[in-house]
């Protein structure tokens, strides 16, 4: 697939260039049927942020997407247990209101009702049973932002939608890479961090603390980890990356089913599935942020614009 054009100036903070980039890398997709095609990668010397150079048209790309092959497994539930436990521990009751905005098919919606969360809802505009405009038109004690924010076109845009829809003293939750952890020497071992051509900007925890204050945020906690790692033995970030390794590196091998052969012919995986929480890789992050009162939501560069609705299953 062919660039349309490219993105030479940072869509995070508008001040880093391509020109004035510390590092510039090309990378695969680590999508199975897109492996041969290479995107360039670069950071901002500005903020820290990484930019996807090349804009393409992405639809093609999303057709048949292993996002969207997502269900309600016991892998899901355990982690999906581990988030929620996390919103638990920082003040989140069960009687709460809570919407997952760009929550795909809605596996974490259905999840969240049968945890308690009965007024649990969920927004993505590519989902029929999701698409509902009504459910933007009113407030939440807590907003789900979870592998949206690196897919969309002009991610600046989309932090006054966000304050609107997250009651004053409400919680925001954002899960998403996290730029500072992805090295420029062995951009191979975050292939699935990067996640090329989707991922069109990755956030530095910096520039993403920044944003959510100057939008009247204070940030509550920052967990340096993928949103899928918990302590319980091959329920983790660092297992899951291994097993994919094991197969063919490819994404689309952490949705197919897992065979013991796997684990007697890589006996690392044995080893990252006991411990693998804590050999977290920090090129993740899940930021969770309280919403001041009296502060009025605005949205950085763009503060007439609404949000960018994400992709379709834009779950990764």
């Amino acid at each position: 697939m062919c660039a349309l054009k490219e993105r030479r100036n940072c869509p995070v903070c508008g001040k880093g260039s391509f020109e004035g980039s510390p590092w510039k890398k090309t990378v695969p997709s680590n999508v199975r049927r897109w492996r041969d095609c290479l995107s360039t990668v670069w950071r901002c010397g500005s903020c820290q942020s990484l930019v996807s150079l090349e804009v393409r048209d992405l639809a093609p790309f999303y057709q048949d997407y292993p996002f969207s092959l997502r269900t309600l497994s016991r892998f899901t539930r355990l982690v999906y247990s581990a988030y929620v436990k996390r919103l638990l521990e920082s003040g989140i009751k069960r009687s709460c209101s809570v919407l997952d905005y760009g929550c795909g098919s809605g596996v974490l919606v259905t999840y969240l009702r049968e945890a308690g969360f009965a007024d649990a809802e969920g927004y993505d505009p590519y989902t029929p049973a999701f698409k509902d405009p009504s459910r933007l038109e009113r407030q939440y004690d807590l907003v789900i932002y979870q592998d949206v924010i690196e897919h969309l076109d002009d991610p600046m845009a989309s932090w006054a939608s966000l304050s609107r829809l997250v009651k004053a003293g409400g919680l925001l939750c954002i899960g998403t890479p996290r730029a500072e952890g992805i090295s420029a020497d062995r951009p191979e071992r975050h292939l699935h961090s990067l996640h090329q051509p989707f991922h069109l900007q990755i956030f530095s925890e910096a520039a993403l603390v920044r944003s959510l204050q100057d939008a009247g945020f204070a940030i509550e906690r920052i967990h340096r980890h993928h949103s899928c790692d918990t302590r319980v033995p091959f329920v983790n970030w660092a297992f899951l990356r291994a097993f994919m390794k094991a197969r063919d590196g490819m994404l689309d091998a952490g949705f197919e089913p897992p065979t013991w052969n796997h684990l007697w012919q890589a006996p690392r995986l044995l080893f990252t599935g006991l411990f693998g929480y804590w050999l977290a890789s920090r090129d993740e992050m899940v930021v969770i942020a309280r919403r001041l009162a009296g502060n009025a939501p605005i949205s950085g560069k763009n503060p007439g614009k609404t949000s960018e609705a994400p992709p379709p299953a834009s779950r990764g």
